[in-house]
């Protein structure tokens, strides 16, 4: 399985797996979570994935747009 980022808005590291039969992480500080999706390997690169937009995105807000 990937290695999961830390969470994009807080910076923590612990992030939880949750679901049953579809599953989704969620960072346990506040509580930013991924999308759900069908298989735990899915939902950890989902994560890393939204991570990165997500931080780009607040990069990108931090400094105008360059």
């Amino acid at each position: 399985m990937n290695k999961l980022k830390r969470c994009p808005f807080c910076g923590n590291e612990d992030i939880l797996l949750c679901g049953k039969n579809k599953f989704y992480y969620k960072c346990s500080n506040c509580r930013f979570e991924s999308k759900e999706c069908d298989t735990k390997e899915e939902a950890a690169r989902t994560w890393n994935l939204q991570v990165a937009i997500c931080s780009q995105e607040i990069y990108m807000i931090e400094n105008g747009g360059r």
